[in-house]
């Protein structure tokens, strides 16, 4: 469905997408999701999404290392994707990641 929507090539649903990312679970059933949807965002470069991309590249879960760092490769290619200022330069809370059990 995530990929219909972006060949209709479409910035109105990034908010939509960004939305996804806040709300599913990463490190769950939703990883798949997560991953997809990041590839969307990847696809369609609108720098809205950035703050959502970054938290969730912050984020980590100790039982499941192997998703976290899948999780964080997606979300620095997105913003490489994205390439804008904003995208690229490296958050002040980048050294505190919010952690779930």
């Amino acid at each position: 469905m995530i990929n219909a929507l972006v060949g209709l090539n479409d910035r109105r649903i990034v908010p939509m997408l960004a939305r996804v990312l806040q709300d599913s679970d990463p490190f769950g059933a939703d990883h798949p999701l997560i991953l997809e949807t990041l590839a969307a965002l990847s696809t369609i470069r609108d720098e809205r999404a950035v703050p959502q991309i970054a938290a969730l590249a912050r984020r980590k879960r100790w039982r499941s290392w192997g998703k976290t760092t899948h999780t964080r490769r997606a979300c620095l290619q997105a913003l490489g994707k994205i390439g804008t200022a904003k995208a690229t330069r490296p958050s002040p809370t980048s050294r505190r990641p919010e952690t779930s059990s």
